[in-house]
């Protein structure tokens, strides 16, 4: 207590007669004990107290203003890698001045998206007295946000330190899947998290070779065994190419074959005969009249191909066609002719009249009963036909009659018949003559001949049936009077 008047005493007179000789700040300490010690050429020399701040000294005495505890602080120094990835290690460096006692833990802290450090979050901490670097972890579970902070505290002394001063934005991390050829499809076996883009990784995983940039989803898929764009099919634009007629196929001499590929969108076309191209043929068909081996190669702009299986043409040779008169061609007195075709195994016939083809007419003899141009067109089992000579029959002497004109003044009926008929006619006049009624057969020969009497201009003649008389065409004359009427009679 006298030690501090005596102080006050001085300092008032120090003041008043500005004796003041310096300011100093440099601590002292008031010893509460210590000692020395000496041994050989070693001295060692220790003092126990506390540190105090002297300000004015005055010759031998000095005056304090107390006590001094140093200055505290902890200040978080800027964060790098914003924007932060929830999971992801950041290092918060710190500054921290102050006495920290031993076991003291600096702790760094999270805020919420808004900033606010009222339910902070401990996100890594270091223990120990001097600052340093916290490796810390971002929770998994933060929301997306960009207003976040942190800081540092300690607990020995407890001190609540400065944020780091800046937002900072943490984002939810996303799945990035390793692009190694840089197709922009990535290997879904080969995974990270980013929070953003990431050099050498991309969002897409559907590439099913990260080894070949020319392979991934859209790729044009060409044929090489390979899916080329990832869909799970291989070579889907193959295709195959087909010929029609296919197999072997034979033709008529004379005639040609078309023989024609499957179509598709930009398919490009090399006819082969015998295992070699044929020059200028790209065609989807191709026409030839000569026998061999042919098939047809596809290519596409996918750059798949494919070649089709064999045609074999065989040709076949024409059947012979000739025919021939079995009677006189001028049918002016039989009213018919028979004609008749060549024989073949397997052939097959068609009449013509005037080059109509006659319905029916299709055995090899035919009779003409009128006239006119006739030809037969034969036909062998391979389906290869040939024309005939052509046959001209004709009528030179004047008809009276229109055959198979039913007038009242002619009449055969029933017609066709079993071969009884009944022959009338009327000559519209008072005659009174002898009449002739003649039938012939096919082949111009006489099977009937009757003469009978015409009273007043008429006729009435019933006809019977004979052994000799076969079915078939027969033409029936009634001459009298120098006029004569025809008629063509069935036998059936």
């Amino acid at each position: 207590m006298l030690m501090k008047k005596t102080l006050l005493i001085l300092f008032v007179i120090m003041v008043i007669t500005q004796i003041v000789s310096g300011q100093t700040l440099s601590p002292k300490v008031i010893a509460t004990g210590g000692g020395y010690f000496t041994g050989g050429n070693n001295s060692l020399s220790w003092t126990m107290g506390e540190t105090f701040t002297q300000t004015l000294t005055a010759q031998s005495n000095m005056l304090s203003h107390g006590f001094q505890q140093p200055e505290m602080d902890i200040l978080t120094n800027a964060i790098s890698g914003s924007p932060l990835c929830t999971g992801a290690t950041v290092n918060v460096s710190f500054t921290a001045t102050g006495y920290y006692s031993a076991g003291n833990v600096f702790t760094a802290q999270l805020s919420n998206a808004s900033g606010s450090f009222a339910n902070a979050v401990n996100i890594g901490s270091l223990s120990g007295t001097i600052p340093g670097t916290i490796n810390a972890t971002i929770p998994i579970n933060s929301p997306a946000g960009s207003g976040y902070r942190i800081r540092v505290v300690s607990n020995l002394s407890v001190y609540t330190g400065k944020d780091n001063g800046t937002d900072l934005i943490i984002n939810i991390p996303s799945v990035y899947y390793a692009d190694v050829d840089g197709d922009g499809y990535g290997n879904a076996n080969a995974t990270t998290q980013a929070c953003g883009t990431l050099t050498g990784y991309v969002s897409d995983s559907a590439d099913c070779n990260d080894g070949n940039a020319s392979i991934h989803p859209g790729a044009n898929d060409v044929c090489n065994s390979i899916d080329d764009n990832c869909d799970g099919i291989v070579d889907e634009n193959a295709i195959t190419a087909t010929v029609t007629p296919a197999g072997n196929y034979s033709y008529c001499m004379g005639t040609t074959v078309i023989l024609t590929a499957n179509s598709g969108s930009g398919l490009i076309y090399q006819w082969i005969k015998s295992s070699k191209n044929i020059s200028g043929t790209t065609n989807i068909t191709y026409s030839t009249n000569k026998a061999g081996s042919y098939k047809v190669k596809e290519t596409n702009s996918f750059g798949c191909s494919s070649t089709s299986a064999v045609t074999t043409l065989t040709q076949v040779s024409k059947p012979a066609a000739t025919i021939t008169a079995l009677g006189n061609l001028n049918i002016c007195t039989t009213n018919s002719v028979v004609l008749q075709a060549n024989s073949g195994t397997g052939f097959t016939y068609q009449w013509l009249k005037n080059a109509v083809a006659i319905s029916g007419a299709t055995n090899q003899t035919y009779t003409a009963t009128a006239k006119g141009t006739y030809k037969c067109i034969v036909t062998n089992s391979s389906g290869c036909s040939s024309t005939s000579n052509v046959l001209k029959v004709t009528k030179s002497c004047k008809e009276d009659w229109v055959e198979d004109q039913a007038t009242a003044s002619f009449n055969v009926y029933p017609n066709p018949s079993d071969g009884n008929f009944m022959v009338t006619a009327d000559w519209n006049t008072n005659l009174n003559s002898e009449a002739t009624v003649i039938l012939y057969n096919a082949l111009g020969q006489i099977v009937y001949s009757h003469k009978t009497e015409v009273t007043d201009g008429k006729l009435s003649l019933e006809i019977k049936s004979e052994a000799s008389r076969v079915p078939g065409i027969y033409i029936l004359k009634v001459i009298a009077g120098g006029e004569q009427f025809t008629s063509r009679v069935v036998i059936q």
